[in-house]
């Protein structure tokens, strides 16, 4: 039951740390996205950078972080079912 009790506790963990990687990539990819529609005005932004690379980076990395966050998630939900089974 302890050892339950601790994956539990570490799934908790990985879905609120999935979270709020799942926010800053959100975020950047805001962020990007405001570049990228206003091409006149960041075009030396554009141009110097790579940023179109970086935006297929950035949303790569949210797809990853999306799956990992939705496993974790069904981790947890699992463990918490044999916990209530338990305490039956």
């Amino acid at each position: 039951k302890k050892q339950l009790e601790r994956d539990i506790r570490k799934n908790k963990r990985l879905v609120m740390d999935c979270e709020k990687a799942i926010d800053k990539l959100e975020k950047e990819i805001a962020e990007l996205d405001k570049l990228l529609s206003d091409p006149d005005g960041n075009r030396k932004v554009i141009e110097e950078g790579d940023l179109f690379n970086r935006y297929e980076q950035i949303k790569q990395k949210l797809t990853k972080q999306m799956i990992d966050w939705e496993n974790h998630n069904l981790v947890l939900s699992e463990l918490e079912e044999q916990r209530s089974l338990m305490s039956l």
